[in-house]
């Protein structure tokens, strides 16, 4: 779910509306955890991100690590948060160590610093 923010008299006001996500990546995500991860190329990540930015289109992108991983598993409210977001990068070796014993694809490396 894309979001937009409308201003108002009184302040903002946040208008929720469905659009025809913009896909990261030619690939099937990578399902990791119960979680659908983008698995794609950093240049094709960053072209994708700087086409929304540029087309004023409203996502909230999360990086994933192994440290978040851990947290998805005991704290309910990040777990609704990461649930929320319109795309799940992979970040870090050990999404990548999972995603190979787990069988899966998992594209390139999409942490922040690089991104």
């Amino acid at each position: 779910m894309l979001k937009r923010f409308d201003i108002m008299q009184d302040g903002f006001a946040p208008t929720y509306y469905r659009a025809t996500p913009v896909v990261l990546g030619a690939a099937a995500p990578t399902r990791l955890f119960g979680l659908d991860l983008v698995n794609s190329t950093l240049a094709e990540t960053a072209e994708t991100i700087i086409a929304m930015a540029r087309g004023r289109a409203c996502a909230t992108i999360q990086f994933v690590n192994a440290h978040c991983i851990n947290m998805l598993r005991t704290d309910a409210g990040y777990a609704d948060a990461l649930s929320r977001a319109d795309y799940l990068l992979p970040d870090g070796s050990g999404i990548a160590i999972a995603a190979r014993l787990a069988g899966q694809a998992a594209g390139e490396n999409l942490n922040g610093t690089d991104l």
